[in-house]
């Protein structure tokens, strides 16, 4: 069991989950919709926003992970989460293990 990461910046974690409350919801094959388009954005965008404030890659995808646990995802959203929002600086084989294939 691994210890419960810190979150130094609630704000960023508050917008996250509001993103990813309907994120679900859209289906990821219309990538052509304004909304859906800016949601992911915003989302990433808000990520990295983390990631300035934190200044560590850990923590930044700590708080993206526990921002979704609790979420009722679909598949879509999954392959979503684990290809197409690339961070940047996490390694697919971090990614991987952070988001399993189910």
């Amino acid at each position: 069991m691994g210890c419960r990461p810190v979150f130094p910046c609630q704000e960023m974690l508050r917008k996250l989950l509001n993103l990813s409350r309907t994120a679900h919801l859209v289906p990821w094959r219309v990538r052509s919709m304004s909304s859906y388009t800016l949601r992911w954005a915003k989302l990433k965008e808000t990520v990295m926003e983390c990631r300035r404030k934190v200044n560590h890659f850990s923590s930044a995808i700590n708080t993206f992970y526990f921002a979704f646990q609790g979420v009722q995802m679909s598949l879509s959203t999954m392959l979503m989460l684990r290809y197409e929002i690339n961070l940047g600086f996490a390694s697919e084989s971090y990614f991987t293990a952070t988001f399993p294939k189910h």
